[in-house]
């Protein structure tokens, strides 16, 4: 069965066009660089992310062989995602990455009990004062202003 297409754009795109350069969604560079140059079209790669804040934090704990597999694989890429399985220890594993990088790191969680769990761990995995561990718990009215992003940087950030 087709569906009347009428008024439906014919190329749907997420990244945002600007006068001088093109911002991509985080995570496609890769096939974006590898497409261009199939194309053999020269690109001009000026990477302007907030690399963050220094951070002297060393890990405390021991991984489980497991952990380390996972921790080795997500230290070879700038971003990633580890799903795995209640219990494995993403947030140990998370904490080694943090210390390994030796940057500041956001966090978002949905649920009062998981950022109490992110707290605890990284008061307990890395040896950093507690103090250095922010915490800003939200209201519902927060996390619908997250979803919409440009205006929660604006309003929230001030920028």
């Amino acid at each position: 069965m087709r569906l009347p297409t009428f008024g439906k754009p014919r190329v749907i795109s997420s990244a945002e066009f600007f006068p001088k350069h093109i911002a991509l969604p985080r995570g496609s560079l890769d096939a974006i660089l590898t497409l261009l140059s199939e194309l053999g079209v020269k690109s001009n790669l000026q990477d302007e992310r907030n690399m963050g804040t220094e951070l002297n934090a060393s890990f405390l704990g021991e991984l489980s062989d497991q952990q380390k597999t996972a921790t080795e694989a997500l230290l070879r890429h700038d971003i990633g995602v580890l799903a795995a399985s209640t219990a494995f220890g993403k947030t140990v594993v998370a904490a080694n990455i943090i210390a390994a990088r030796c940057r500041n790191t956001l966090v978002l969680v949905h649920r009062r009990q998981l950022l109490d769990q992110w707290v605890a761990k990284l008061e307990a995995f890395l040896d950093i004062d507690p103090r250095q561990i922010g915490v800003i718990r939200a209201s519902v009215l927060l996390v619908k202003w997250i979803s919409s992003g440009k205006r929660f940087a604006r309003n929230f950030c001030g920028t």
